[in-house]
């Protein structure tokens, strides 16, 4: 299969439905990586945004599971469309990519890595920030040890619990559920939020 990446990120509520970022990160890619085919949401439905929302996850769906990585924009973390496009990507075997926060649009690193330039502040962020259709995506910033110390419990067992099995929990595997309760546990050992 030729490298076939599939650009996912938020569109629902941003202005223009987010196309120039789309329109973008299209050129970028086709700059440095030449000859690669690009599935891009903007342009692979003619622009059209006046069908209902279940289509437009389907034709979405179909795409990146005929791709070879996924590459996410900024924001991804706040979109549902493009929660399940990573949740869709990451059972099926495709790669997940974001653009370096130093490099705007020139380095590619693996999404679920951090990278040199990424800071504390923006992994502890990005672990956090999934599953925020549930919750508040910065509420976590605000609480205290305690409340952190009551979800490392939470996760850890919900963890425990998907070990060893392809089930998920609220579409998240038993690693999501890992990586949260130990990025949970060192907040709390520094006293709460960053």
């Amino acid at each position: 299969m030729m490298r076939t990446f599939y650009i996912s990120g938020p569109m629902t509520g941003i202005p223009d439905f987010n196309f120039p970022a789309f329109l973008q990160a299209e050129e970028t890619l086709r700059r440095i990586l030449p000859g690669v085919i690009v599935l891009n949401p903007a342009k692979d439905v003619n622009g059209e945004t006046h069908h209902p929302r279940e289509d437009y996850l389907r034709i979405d769906v179909r795409m990146v599971t005929e791709s070879t990585d996924v590459l996410l924009l900024p924001g991804d973390e706040y979109s549902r469309g493009a929660a399940l496009e990573r949740l869709v990507a990451r059972e099926i075997g495709v790669r997940l990519w974001r653009l370096s926060k130093d490099d705007l649009f020139e380095t590619l690193v693996p999404w679920d890595l951090p990278d040199a330039s990424c800071t504390a502040w923006e992994a502890v962020t990005r672990i956090l920030s999934r599953g925020v259709t549930k919750h508040d995506p910065g509420g976590w910033r605000r609480e205290g040890p305690g409340w952190h110390l009551r979800r490392v419990a939470r996760h850890a067992v919900t963890a425990l619990d998907l070990v060893g099995s392809s089930r998920t929990h609220d579409g998240e595997p038993a690693l999501d559920h890992a990586e949260r309760a130990l990025t949970r546990a060192a907040l709390a050992l520094a006293g709460g939020g960053l």
